[in-house]
């Protein structure tokens, strides 16, 4: 992660936490600036792979850069199997209910 990276995360979120693998980061950041700090990062090349939100309005997100995001790309891609990476014991929740 370079500089100018770091200081945009740094300008919008309460904390800042660079995961070891260094293409990745966690951060804490409230509603309010999460639409512009993800609009500003993702210009420079980085995508929020996961989100959760309090109460509050106070969000923890795990943004990534879009090179690794590539190994989950591949992970999701058209040959991936939820069996092969769960084990045959997993089960569709069946989330999407209302579609049928």
């Amino acid at each position: 992660m370079n500089d100018r990276t770091i200081s945009i995360f740094e300008e919008y979120c309460d904390s800042v936490k660079q995961l070891p693998e260094g293409d990745s980061v966690e951060v804490k950041v409230q509603g309010k600036y999460f639409t512009e700090l993800y609009t500003r990062v993702m210009l420079h090349g980085w995508t929020c792979l996961s989100i959760i939100s309090d109460e509050n309005d106070n969000h923890i997100a795990m943004f990534v850069e879009n090179g690794a995001l590539g190994l989950f790309e591949n992970m999701m891609g058209d040959g991936f199997d939820m069996n092969e990476m769960f084990g045959d014991d997993f089960k569709d929740d069946e989330s999407d209910w209302w579609k049928h």
